[in-house]
C-alpha cells in the first residue's frame, strides 16, 4: 500500500520543521542587526499623552475638600441627592455614546 503525494520533505512534520527553521533564521537575523523597532498608532500616542497628564495632575482638590470638611463639621453641609443622581446618570450615558 502506498500514499500518493507524501514524499520526503512534504509531510506535515517536515513542513513544521521548515517553518521552525525559517522562524529561527528570522529571529537570528533580527538579533544580529540590532535594529528592533516598534511603531505606535496615533491613538496609542494620544493615550500615552493622556495617561502622562493624568498622572501629573493632583489627586485631590485640597481647597474643595477643606471647604466640605468645614461644612460637615459645622453641620451646614447639605447635599442635593437628585442633582447627584442626575449627574451620575448623565456621566454614565456619556460613556455609552
Amino acid at each position: 500500500m502506498g500514499i500518493n503525494g507524501v514524499e520526503p520533505g512534504n509531510t506535515p512534520y517536515d513542513l513544521r520543521e521548515i517553518r521552525k527553521d525559517k522562524l529561527a533564521k528570522a529571529v537570528k537575523d533580527s538579533a544580529q542587526s540590532g535594529k528592533d523597532t516598534a511603531s505606535l498608532s496615533a491613538d496609542a500616542k494620544l493615550r500615552a499623552v493622556a495617561l502622562a497628564e493624568a498622572k501629573a495632575a493632583p489627586d485631590v482638590r485640597e481647597h474643595k475638600v477643606a471647604l466640605l470638611k468645614a461644612q460637615v463639621q459645622a453641620g451646614t453641609y447639605e447635599s442635593d441627592s437628585k442633582a447627584i443622581a442626575a449627574k451620575m446618570v448623565a456621566e454614565e450615558l456619556e460613556e455609552w455614546e
